[in-house]
């Protein structure tokens, strides 16, 4: 499916790189949807545990090298499948 492009400079533009303000942008958007991500997900598996294992529903503090690491791989997981 193609669109026309009515404006010359965009026409221009096709097949270019993007400037580095708008990869800066793009970089920074990919990075709090991913963070986003490790949050709901660490969250909803808190909450999960707590239902089947604790008596009181509370989000724990994990050790600080766990929550980046699980962090890591939840960014390398989704930035790879969003630029793949």
């Amino acid at each position: 499916m193609s669109r026309v492009i009515k404006q010359d400079r965009a026409v221009e533009l096709q097949g270019r790189l993007a400037g580095f303000p708008s990869r800066v942008l793009a970089d920074l958007v990919d990075l709090a949807i991913a963070f986003a991500v490790f949050v709901a997900i660490y969250s909803g598996l808190s909450i999960l545990w707590d239902f089947f294992e604790s008596d009181t529903v509370q989000i724990k503090v994990i050790s600080p090298g766990l929550n980046a690491t699980g962090m890591w791989l939840t960014f390398a997981i989704y930035l790879t499948l969003g630029w793949a």
